[in-house]
This record gives C-alpha cells, structure tokens and sequence, in this order.
C-alpha cells in the first residue's frame, strides 16, 4: 500500500495526490511531502502550515481547521496519527526490521549494523539519533518500500516506550547494547532501566534473533530468570561473541572476535576504546546470521568511522589534540571517553590533559554522585584542569579541593579559557577531551578550540 491508500485506511479520507514521504518541519519539507502538524512545547505545527503548502506539501494533517479550501484532514490527535500511520506501514511490508536500544552505543550500533547488512540488499536506517516516537515514526513512513533491511533506534526516558515503539516498529532482529546509569529522571533505577531495556524482547516473537550485552551481569540474569533466549556479545568469557586481543593503534583499533566456529579479524579506524569495539559485536553476530561472509564483514567494518560529536580525534591547527564527543553524555560514554583519552595519550605521546565537560541530562536522584565520580576520575587520571558547565559539574567540583576544577558559565566561556589556558603552556604534547549531554551544546567550546 501506498502512503495515500495508508491515510485514508486510517483516516477513512480519499487522498487523491501522490505521496512522496512524511514531514514534520516546514523549514526542510520537501514537494509532494505529507506535513503533520504535531504541537509541541515550544511550536505549534498548526502555525507553519502555510508554510508547509508554499513549499508543495500535497497534503496537510490537523487538529483543527487551518483555514484554507483544500488538501487538509483533520483528526483528533495528530501525534496519534503518525505513529499509527507508522504501525499500519510496517505490518504491510515485508522488511526485515532490526530494533537497536541500549543505555550508550545506538547510534553507533545502528550505523554499524545497516553498513554491515548493506552486504545482503538495500537498507534504510533511522537519520542522526531519530529514536522517540516521532522519529522512529518519521524513519518507518520514509524509508524506501524495496528495502531489504530498516534498522531503527529505540529509546526510551520513561516506563512502557521501549514496549511502546517495539510494537510499532515489530522488528526481526533486536539488540540492546547497553543497560546502565542512564535516563534515570524518568526510569529512577538501573534495575527499572534493565527492565525497560527488556521490554525490547519480551514484545518480540519467539522466533526471532535477539542480541544483547552479556557484560552486563544484571541484564544477562534477569534475561535468563525470564527464558529469554540471547546472543550475548562483550568482552568478557562466557559470552557467544567476543572480543579478542583488543589493542589500540595510532588510526584506530585492531581485535578479534569469535562466533561459533568464526573468527573475524576487524580494523576500526578513528575508534580508541574496547566499548567501540564491543559495538561492533551485534552486527557480526547478525551478520553472520543473516549469512554474510567473514571476510565481507570485517570489509564492511574497516568502512565505518566515528559520527560527528561521537569521539572524533582532530589535531587542530594550533598543534594539540581534541577528542571530540560532544553528541551527548551519561556515566557509561563519559568513562569510555577517558579510557579513549588515555589511549590515545600512549599512543601520540601526549603528556598534558585537559577537559572541558557539560552536565549530564537525565540523571535524576544520582546527578551528584555520578558527576562526582567522574570528577573523582579525572583527578586519578591526571588531568591537569577540567573546565565544568553546569550547575551538576560546578556541585561536585566544589566537593573536592582540587584546584584543576575551573567553573564557567557556558560552553563559550568554558571553551575560551582553555584556549587561554593552553596557550600559557607553550605545549603541542597536549590533548583536550570535550564532553556533554546534547543541552549543554559542547561543540560550541569546540568550535572556539577551532578558531
């Protein structure tokens, strides 16, 4: 079915126009493209429908009459419309739909995995970390009809999303990456985080492939005291896929990874942490699965390269080393980025560190603690300044009597004072490791680093 006969299936409505896709922002709405305007805290979708028109839109979905003659359909909840028009979508194709969650890693998962399936047919994939309800909608209603494979990011922030999406999105072959100290704002417990990370299989048939991290203990336990049935990956023993001999290079990394009687020798370039490796794990497995070749799979990965914002190494003009993760930040990617630091400090022969680093979102009732264990971290690790932003940094490093803890207001602020700070030492065997949730907008002190 096409879009136009999926909207008047939901909405009992005759479209008689084409349908090229879906938006939900007039600023990149393209001809030919359904708007729905969807109300949210800060715009009303209903206030840019003109817009929406002006740039060829062949079709307008709304909550209430937006005062023009033609090609509008009004309905009750125009949130409920997308995703239902998205569950309709899945039940009538034939993809083979891969569900990606996990506390850290999705993105990098998820991209990893379509690069890696690309080998088997056509893929479509989730854009940038599009994995609540309107993104994950938006990624089923565009995604091209003779693709092979649609992998999808699930998230979550609160109890029954992850159960939610699953049952729209119905997916194949599902991985959870990671559970852990994240989103607790909303989930409040890691055990209640593992729960909502399970939520991912347990909406899942029976028959189908489901992958997780088997380093998780309490994930792995609660997976078994249900009769899940699992791939577990890590790095750890005891696992079905493996890392082995992990070590850091100057471009990269290098591992092994065993599967059944399968070995696959893998070159990651731009990725210094075993976490990064661990990531590739899923999509060997599924790969593998799926019946792909291991020389073809471990071709596919030396492909891959870091996104922007997410531990991206730059030597800039001004001699020193940035490590760029700006994208976001919890406990779980903060811990991989210093162990990624540290490598790459061995590995350039740097013997300066600095970091600047936003607060991390969404930490509910273990703001503090987490924030202080991580600055208790970088103390051990012997950075020499840490320049914080936010009120949840500024706590914690007002804890300690360090003095390498400099409060800023912003990342701008925080940025320049490094910049001035760097430039006092007279020394290029330094690196900089910039990171924060995604409010925190981090990559601005990057972008003063840069100038």
């Amino acid at each position: 079915m096409n879009l136009s006969e999926l909207v008047r299936e939901i909405t009992g409505v005759n479209v008689e126009t084409a349908l090229t896709g879906v938006s939900i922002d007039s600023r990149t709405i393209t001809a030919g493209q359904m708007f729905v305007a969807l109300k949210g805290k800060r715009y009303d979708g209903h206030d840019f429908v003109k817009e929406a028109l002006r740039k060829g839109a062949a079709l307008v979905v709304v909550e209430r009459d937006p005062g023009i003659d033609t090609r509008w359909v009004k309905v009750n909840d125009t949130l409920e419309f997308l995703w239902r028009l998205a569950a309709l979508r899945r039940e009538k194709t034939s993809w083979r739909v891969v569900g990606v969650t996990g506390s850290a890693g999705k993105t990098t998962t998820k991209d990893i995995l379509a690069e890696v399936l690309s080998l088997n047919g056509k893929v479509s994939a989730s854009v940038k970390s599009y994995n609540n309800v309107i993104g994950l909608s938006l990624s089923i209603l565009n995604a091209p009809s003779d693709a092979e494979y649609l992998v999808l990011e699930i998230g979550t922030n609160a109890p029954g999303e992850i159960a939610f999406l699953t049952g729209v999105a119905r997916p194949l072959i599902g991985v959870i990456t990671h559970a852990g100290a994240a989103h607790l704002e909303g989930l409040k417990t890691v055990a209640r985080v593992i729960h909502e990370k399970l939520d991912l299989f347990r909406r899942m048939d029976s028959e189908t492939l489901k992958v997780a991290n088997g380093d998780i203990r309490r994930l792995k336990k609660r997976a078994e005291e249900e009769g899940m049935d699992v791939l577990w990956f890590g790095l750890r023993k005891g696992n079905d896929i493996r890392i082995q001999r992990w070590r850091a290079e100057t471009d990269g990394c290098e591992f092994e990874c065993t599967f059944r009687d399968k070995t696959v020798r893998v070159k990651m370039v731009g990725f210094y942490h075993r976490a990064a490796a661990a990531n590739t794990l899923p999509a060997v497995a599924v790969g593998l699965c799926e019946g792909l070749e291991v020389g073809d799979i471990a071709s596919a990965l030396s492909r891959i390269r870091p996104a922007a914002g997410r531990g991206v190494l730059k030597r800039i003009r001004h001699g020193f080393y940035i490590y760029d993760d700006t994208y976001n930040a919890n406990p779980i990617s903060f811990r991989a980025a210093i162990e990624a630091m540290r490598n790459i400090a061995g590995l350039f022969g740097l013997d300066t560190l600095i970091a600047i680093v936003g607060d991390m979102a969404e930490m509910g009732h273990r703001s503090y603690t987490e924030h202080l264990r991580l600055a208790q971290k970088f103390i051990q690790e012997g950075y020499i300044q840490v320049f914080c932003v936010g009120d949840l940094w500024h706590k914690a490093a007002g804890t300690l009597s360090s003095r390498i803890f400099t409060e800023c207001n912003d990342a701008v602020e925080a940025g320049e004072r490094a910049f001035q700070f760097v430039k006092s030492l007279r020394n290029e065997k330094l690196g900089i490791l910039v990171k924060g949730s995604r409010v925190m907008e981090m990559e601005k002190a990057i972008a003063v680093l840069e100038g």
